[in-house]
């Protein structure tokens, strides 16, 4: 089960932001508990030099139920070349 809320607005149609709130509840095939996960993340995509599109989006784990997933930090980074 997942849950999102998400918010999105341009500025000048040159830079679109994203900010996220993620919620899930997670089962294992073949085992019958449950975890739960929370996270926030930020987007923004822009046209870069080149004819690129960039895009970057982190995110960072609230809470979870694991242990070793709490407070890690994730980052992507996509460069999209149009012709």
């Amino acid at each position: 089960l997942l849950a999102q809320l998400e918010y999105e607005f341009n500025i000048r149609n040159v830079v679109r932001f994203d900010a996220t709130i993620d919620h899930a509840r997670v089962r294992e095939l073949g085992r019958d508990d449950t975890t739960s996960h929370t996270g926030i993340g930020i987007a923004a995509n822009f046209l870069g030099p080149w004819q690129t599109l960039i895009r970057f989006d982190i995110g960072y784990a609230l809470r979870s139920d694991l242990p070793q997933a709490e407070g890690d930090t994730e980052f992507l980074l996509v460069v999209f070349r149009l012709f």
